[in-house]
């Protein structure tokens, strides 16, 4: 046990020195804080909860105990550190890649004596309160919808519905709200049209229905926060400051609060759970306890479907799916005993599930790549007009997604992503040439 510590340690000491490498020379950016969290799924979370629990690594109030032999499990936690490893050093060298562009200007599009972005946001609010109006009516009501919102987001609703959920579709398209939200700010010091202050209103009204009654989510309100934090740190190249750390230590301690508030619609003292060390390997246990079912279980290779099965659901509706398992399904199967989509993999485990160590190599190099394309891009436009920050915020907040689920669907899919790419490539033309 203690030389699977001294290694974590080790290991945890060299990640960290390139994450806060990488944030004193570039300031917050999507590689930073997406390794922040890989830094906290992978490396604190095993190493506390081998301190807290030995060789039984197990979470007694939300995970099915994690029951093997005992030379059998030893032997999983070493291979599981060995993947963890290889997966952060292949990371970090897709990272060194470099794309081969440069951006040279922005030019503003029109469509008449309409800028195509504000076109863009006005039809982006429309969808989503179109989406809105269609989700909660096949509820019956706006109640039914905001009780029924833990069994949407976790897959149990369509077990116990038994009928047509076909209205569940639209909930995806409810997050577009977002983008207007996020222009309007990006306009902050720019001249406003009506179509824009109209945009934003009711998009202010959408996201705080959909933030705290409808998506469950305790990540949402969090990210949406930091969306309006981190730029003000960008602009002046700084990685923290007051306001930020105060942040922090609320957003931790406000775990158990929010978790009460979003299953319980109440803030009763009694109802809040005060097990920090429980709550931390709740909130943020499952990625490396997947990767140990991923290693221990038989199943055979998913073979990177999940690319594929997850269009369903996201981009076309889930009946079009000819049948094809996803690894959430299977992984909440090996950790709860039945079949429903409410624990995803995790990214370690997503690549090993897909093909084993091979699959891990694949999967982390490929995201360094994506990753440092990500942060080239988003450094060149935001050199162009700072108005882009709150991009860029956005495009960090919600790099969690896939660190913290490995599902396409949760991230490259997902509706909110893929809207954000077609207001950058679409509402402007960007001049590019290769760099030198």
């Amino acid at each position: 046990m203690l030389i699977l510590i001294l290694l974590y340690v080790i290991v945890l000491l060299l990640f960290l020195g390139v994450i806060f490498s990488n944030l004193r020379k570039y300031g917050w950016s999507v590689f930073s804080y997406f390794s922040i969290f890989l830094t906290i799924f992978y490396l604190l979370v095993p190493l506390i909860s081998t301190i807290l629990f030995g060789l039984k690594p197990k979470t007694d109030s939300f995970f099915v105990v994690y029951k093997l032999p005992d030379h059998h499990l030893i032997y999983n936690l070493y291979l599981a550190a060995f993947v963890i490893f290889l997966a952060l050093l292949c990371l970090v060298i897709g990272y060194q890649v470099k794309p081969k562009y440069k951006i040279e200007r922005i030019t503003y599009k029109k469509i008449g004596n309409i800028s195509l972005p504000h076109f863009f946001v006005v039809a982006l609010t429309f969808i989503s309160v179109v989406s809105l109006y269609a989700y909660v009516s096949g509820f019956g009501s706006l109640k039914a919808a905001i009780i029924n919102a833990n069994f949407v987001r976790s897959g149990y609703y369509k077990d116990m519905e038994g009928g047509s959920t076909a209205h569940t579709f639209f909930f995806r398209f409810i997050f577009l709200c977002l983008i207007p939200i996020l222009f309007f700010f990006y306009n902050k010091y720019k001249k406003k049209s009506i179509y824009t202050y109209g945009a934003f209103l009711v998009s202010s009204v959408i996201i705080v229905i959909l933030y705290l009654f409808l998506s469950a989510g305790r990540q949402s309100i969090i990210d949406l926060i930091l969306i309006f934090v981190l730029p003000s740190l960008m602009r002046k190249n700084l990685v923290v400051n007051k306001f930020l750390i105060i942040f922090a230590v609320l957003a931790l301690f406000a775990l158990p609060v929010l978790e009460t508030f979003f299953k319980l619609k109440s803030l009763e003292y009694n109802d809040v759970d005060l097990d920090f060390s429980g709550t931390f390997i709740n909130e943020f246990g499952f990625p490396y306890y997947s990767l140990l079912y991923a290693m221990e279980e038989n199943y055979s290779f998913f073979y990177f479907s999940d690319f594929f099965a997850n269009i369903f659901g996201k981009i076309l509706p889930s009946s079009l799916n000819p049948g094809i398992e996803t690894t959430n399904y299977l992984n909440s199967y090996y950790m709860l005993g039945i079949r429903v989509k409410s624990i995803p993999p995790g990214l370690i485990a997503q690549g090993y599930y897909s093909l084993g160590a091979i699959g891990v190599i694949i999967v982390s190099f490929l995201t360094g790549v994506f990753l440092k394309f990500l942060d080239t891009f988003l450094r060149q436009i935001t050199k162009i007009d700072k108005g882009f920050f709150i991009f860029y915020a956005y495009f960090i907040t919600s790099s969690l997604d896939w660190a913290r689920t490995g599902l396409p669907g949760n991230y490259f899919y997902d509706t909110v992503f893929l809207s954000t790419l077609l207001f950058l490539f679409f509402a402007f033309n960007f001049h590019r040439k290769k760099a030198e």
